[in-house]
């Protein structure tokens, strides 16, 4: 013989047919006792009659639960329980159609998280204290090459001391750095004056592709700097694909570039 369920295991299957635990206990104790009124039903449950007449009204909704008129009363009586294979037949379609509908949303949803994915994060960086921040997280990032367009005159630009403790941290930490400098004796004379270590080059180029902005290329994210007056303003992009692009247009200009990283020490043996 069968193992008869226990009460909590009906209610437990009945809310898996989108039966609520309460409607459930509910319908369990009327399939034991003959049809009765609210005010029978709540001496039998000793459930509250506000919450009993909402449950009431529950289960006369899905069908487990039939309601008639009687003078002035009304009687409910629960319904047979084989309106439950009514309840597991609608369940399993109403589940089929939300996997069909879950099928054709997830390729949205895929796409969706992949813009999400490939947007750019950006951050600002004002003042020196954010800008030295920066420069630091930079070298933190432990990048393999640090590709840079260096802008006009940046040497008398604010910043510099700040730039060069970046240097001296690029160099501790043995990263290489790629410097494309203008073309004109201001670049010339930064060089000049720059000691010479294995993983520092300098380059002359002789387009103004930056723009007069410092643009640092490293670990795929992008360092625009610009430097008023007073202070250095920055904008990080993190963004790979445009990045990978950047390293690209930097390698192609770097290879046709004038090397100028000894232009020190040649002047020394001079």
């Amino acid at each position: 013989m069968a193992k008869q369920k226990s009460p909590s295991q009906i209610t437990n299957i009945l809310s898996t047919l989108g039966v609520g635990e309460h409607e459930a206990q509910l319908y369990v104790l009327m399939l034991k006792n003959a049809p009765g009124t609210a005010q029978e039903l709540q001496l039998l449950s000793h459930i509250p009659r506000t919450l009993l007449y909402y449950l009431l009204r529950q289960l006369v909704a899905v069908g487990l639960v039939g309601a008639r008129k009687e003078k002035w009363r009304t009687i409910y009586r629960a319904v047979d329980p084989e309106h439950l294979y009514e309840l597991l037949s609608q369940r399993e379609q109403a589940v089929a159609t939300d996997a069909i509908h879950l099928r054709r949303l997830i390729p949205d949803l895929r796409r969706s998280y992949r813009l999400a994915g490939a947007r750019p994060g950006i951050k600002t960086f004002d003042g020196m204290a954010e800008y030295d921040r920066a420069l630091l997280a930079v070298v933190a990032s432990r990048p393999g090459v640090i590709r840079t367009y260096r802008p006009f005159d940046q040497n008398k630009k604010p910043g510099l001391e700040a730039r060069e403790m970046f240097a001296d941290r690029c160099v501790a930490k043995k990263i290489k750095t790629k410097i494309l400098l203008p073309d004109d004796p201001a670049s010339r004379a930064l060089v000049l004056k720059t000691s010479y270590n294995d993983y520092t080059q300098f380059r002359l180029e002789k387009s103004t592709l930056s723009g007069g902005v410092d643009i640092m290329i490293y670990s795929g994210k992008i360092l625009y700097t610009t430097y008023n007056s007073h202070e250095p303003s920055a904008l990080l992009v993190e963004d790979v694909a445009l990045a990978q692009w950047q390293e690209k247009q930097f390698d192609y200009i770097w290879d046709k570039s004038t090397d100028i990283t000894l232009l020190s020490i040649n002047e020394k043996l001079v």
